[in-house]
């Protein structure tokens, strides 16, 4: 037997790219917003997992929102709108001032 899942919903799939010390952001906290409200689990990205693994440094948000916010490792903020239909968003760190 052969099962199709018909209800299943792309995700947007969100990757940080972060300076040469950190490439893929690690230590960052991602959160999907809808309407200026934060929704759904906070994503963190982290460098292991458990014993001989390592989380994947692309998040999956399953829900679609109108913005993406990052805390990045270093402190600073940067929120970043979605164009819908969008399903990979590749994130920077905000300049410095």
């Amino acid at each position: 037997r052969l099962w199709k899942n018909s209800w299943g919903r792309p995700a947007l799939r969100v990757r940080l790219k972060g300076p040469s010390f950190n490439p893929h952001g690690f230590g960052a906290v991602i959160r999907a917003r809808i309407d200026g409200q934060p929704l759904g689990p906070v994503k963190i990205i982290t460098g292991g997992g458990g014993y001989w693994s390592q989380d994947s440094a692309t998040k999956l948000l399953s829900v679609a929102p109108d913005e993406v916010w990052v805390c990045w490792p270093d402190g600073r903020e940067s929120i970043s709108p979605v164009e819908p239909g969008t399903l990979t968003l590749d994130l920077r760190p905000p300049e410095e001032n």
